[in-house]
C-alpha cells in the first residue's frame, strides 16, 4: 500500500506541476481508478486499503470539482463519481477527513442543477446523510454535509432520497450538537425550509416539535444575525400553512415570542413572513378558543359600545408606530388608548405594540412600568373587557397578560410598582384574566406565567391569599389538566407558595392556616411537596 501509494502520488504531482488545464481530466480518471480497483481487490482479499490512499483519491476529486467547470464534467462522465460514493460508503465510520471531503466534492458537483438527480440516484445523498450521523462531533463534516443536502433539497430525485434517509432527524441532531456554529444554524433552517414544501407537488411536509424547537433555539442562540433569522422565519412560514403544523408551532413556548421579536428587530427581512405565522396563529387560536366557549353563556352582554372616532384614531395609532424613538411610540400609544377607551380595536393593537416593544430591552419596560397613566391605560383596558368568555377580548386578556409578565421580570422596583398600583388594579386584572377566560388556555398560560414573576414579591403573596387569587390559580390547573404549559406554570407556582408559607410559620413559630390550605391544594392536585 505505502508503494501504491507513493507512486500514485508522484505521477499526480508531475501532471499538477505540468500546469496544463488537460491534466485535471488525467487526474480525476488515475484516481477514480486507482480507488476503485483498489476496493474491488479488497473484496477479495477482504483487507481495505489505507484510509491515506482512499482520503488522497478522494481529496484530489474534491479539488478538481472546486478547480473548474470541466472538471466536474469529468468527474460526472468518468468513474469519479463512483469513486466518491463507493469510498464514502466504506469508510463511512472509520474516517471524519474522508466524509468530509466526499460531502464537500458531492457539493461542489451538486452546484450544477443538472448534476443533482444523477448524484442522488446513485446514493449520493445517502451518503451525506450517514456521514453527518456518523460523525455527528465533527463541525466540519456537518458544514460540509449541509451544504450537499442544501443543493439537493431542491431537486425532486434528491428530495426523495434525502426524505428516504431520515434527513430532518439528522439536521436538527446536528443543530442540537452545535448550537453557537452559525453556519450550522443557518444552513440547517435553509435546508429545513427547503423541505418543509415540495414545490413539484405544493404539498406541506409535517412538522415534528424537535424541528420547531431547533429553529427557535437558532433564532434565540444567533438573535443578534437577521439572516437566520430570516431563514428561520421562511422555515417556519412554510410549515405555518399546515393546520397540524401551526398547532406544533403554537405548542413550543418561546415560538411566538420569538417571531414578534424578529418581526420588530427585523422589520426588512422579517417582517412579511412573521406577519404571516402570527396571522396564522391568531386564526388557529381564535378557532381554538371559539371551540371552547361556544357552548359557555355570555353572562354580562350589555350591548355593543361605540366609538365613532375609531377608523381615525386607529389609522393614527398605526403612523404613530413608525415615527419617532420607542419612548415617543408609547407615549403614543397610550394617548391615543387613553382617549379612545371604547374602541375594542384601538385597546387591541395598543396593547399588542406595546407588547412589542418592551420585548426590544429593559429601557421600554422601565419606561412602562414607571408611568401611573401606562399602568392605568393597561389595567383599565383589560378589566374592563372581562366580560366571562368573551371572546372578542380573548387577545385583549392575553397581551395584557404577557405585558405584565415581561414588565415583573425586569426586576424588584417594578415588580412593587404593579403589585402596588391603583389599589391593587394589576392584581384585579390577573384575577379576572384567569376567572373570566378559564376555558381560554393561551390567556392562562399568560396570566399564571405573570403570577408567576410577581411571586418573587412577598407583598403579591398577601395580596393573592387575600383577593381569592390561590384558589383560582388551582382552579386554572383543574380545569386544564391536559395542558402542559398551566400544569408547569400552576405547580411551580403552588410549589413556591408552600416554601415560603411554610418558611414564615417556622419564623413566626405561629400556626398559619394558610400553610395548611396549600398543603392540602397540593394534595389535590396530586403534586408532591
Amino acid at each position: 500500500d505505502i508503494e501504491k501509494f507513493e507512486a500514485l502520488s508522484s505521477f499526480v504531482s508531475v501532471l499538477e506541476g505540468d500546469g496544463s488545464s488537460e491534466n485535471g481530466a488525467v487526474i480525476i480518471d488515475t484516481v477514480s481508478n486507482f480507488l476503485i480497483d483498489e476496493l474491488d481487490a479488497s473484496g477479495e482479499s477482504q483487507r481495505l486499503p489505507s484510509i491515506d490512499l482512499a482520503a488522497f483519491c478522494i481529496t484530489k476529486l474534491w479539488e478538481a470539482a472546486r478547480a473548474s467547470e470541466e472538471n466536474k464534467d469529468s468527474i460526472m462522465y468518468s468513474n469519479g463519481l463512483d469513486a466518491i460514493i463507493q469510498g464514502m460508503f466504506v469508510y463511512a465510520r472509520e474516517d471524519a477527513g474522508i466524509q468530509e471531503r466526499g460531502c464537500g466534492a458531492l457539493w461542489s458537483l451538486a452546484v450544477h442543477p443538472q448534476n443533482r438527480s444523477p448524484i442522488a440516484l446513485a446514493g449520493g445523498c445517502h451518503r451525506v446523510v450517514d456521514a453527518m450521523s456518523n460523525h455527528i462531533s465533527s463541525e466540519r463534516v456537518q458544514i460540509m454535509g449541509l451544504g450537499a443536502i442544501k443543493a439537493f433539497s431542491g431537486d425532486r430525485d434528491g428530495r426523495a432520497s434525502l426524505e428516504s434517509r431520515g434527513t430532518l432527524k439528522v439536521i436538527v441532531r446536528a443543530m442540537k450538537s452545535n448550537m453557537k456554529n452559525y453556519t450550522i444554524q443557518l444552513e440547517g433552517c435553509s435546508i429545513i425550509s427547503n423541505l418543509a414544501i415540495d414545490s413539484n407537488t405544493n404539498q406541506i411536509s409535517m412538522a415534528t416539535n424537535e424541528e420547531i424547537n431547533a429553529i427557535v433555539a437558532a433564532m434565540k442562540t444567533h438573535s443578534a444575525r437577521p439572516e437566520l433569522q430570516k431563514k428561520a422565519l421562511s422555515a417556519l412560514k412554510n410549515y405555518s400553512f399546515s393546520e397540524s403544523n401551526i398547532e406544533t408551532i403554537s405548542k413550543c413556548s418561546d415560538a411566538k415570542r420569538m417571531i414578534i421579536w424578529a418581526s420588530k428587530q427585523y422589520h426588512e427581512d422579517c417582517g412579511e413572513d412573521a406577519k404571516i405565522v402570527l396571522d396564522q396563529l391568531n386564526q388557529f387560536q381564535q378557532q381554538k378558543n371559539d371551540r371552547s366557549s361556544s357552548s359557555l353563556p355570555n353572562l354580562h352582554d350589555n350591548g355593543p359600545k361605540v366609538d365613532e372616532g375609531e377608523n381615525e384614531a386607529y389609522e393614527q395609532l398605526l403612523v404613530s408606530l413608525r415615527l419617532g424613538s420607542d419612548d415617543e411610540i408609547i407615549n403614543n400609544i397610550i394617548n391615543i388608548m387613553f382617549e379612545r377607551p371604547l374602541s375594542d380595536k384601538i385597546q387591541d393593537s395598543g396593547l399588542q405594540n406595546i407588547w412589542y416593544l418592551l420585548l426590544k430591552n429593559d429601557e421600554n419596560k422601565e419606561l412602562v412600568a414607571g408611568s401611573s397613566r401606562a399602568l392605568d391605560v393597561i389595567m383599565t383596558s383589560m378589566n374592563e373587557r372581562s366580560t366571562p368568555n368573551d371572546k372578542k377580548h380573548i387577545n385583549i386578556q392575553e397581551d395584557g397578560c404577557n405585558i405584565i409578565s415581561n414588565l415583573a421580570s425586569a426586576g424588584a422596583t417594578n415588580r412593587l410598582r404593579l403589585i402596588h398600583h391603583q389599589n391593587n388594579l394589576c392584581i384585579e386584572a390577573l384575577n379576572n384574566a384567569i376567572e373570566n377566560f378559564i376555558a381560554v388556555e393561551s390567556v392562562q398560560v399568560a396570566a399564571l406565567a405573570a403570577c408567576r414573576v410577581l411571586l418573587v414579591e412577598e407583598d403579591f403573596l398577601s395580596l393573592a391569599k387575600g383577593t381569592d387569587g390561590l384558589r383560582l390559580m388551582a382552579l386554572s390547573m383543574r380545569v386544564h389538566q391536559t395542558s402542559s404549559q398551566i400544569q408547569r406554570e400552576g405547580k411551580s407556582i403552588m410549589m413556591k407558595l408552600h416554601s415560603r408559607l411554610s418558611s414564615r410559620r417556622l419564623l413566626d413559630k405561629n400556626e398559619d392556616p394558610d400553610v395548611e390550605e396549600i398543603g392540602a391544594l397540593l394534595e389535590s392536585l396530586s403534586i408532591s411537596r
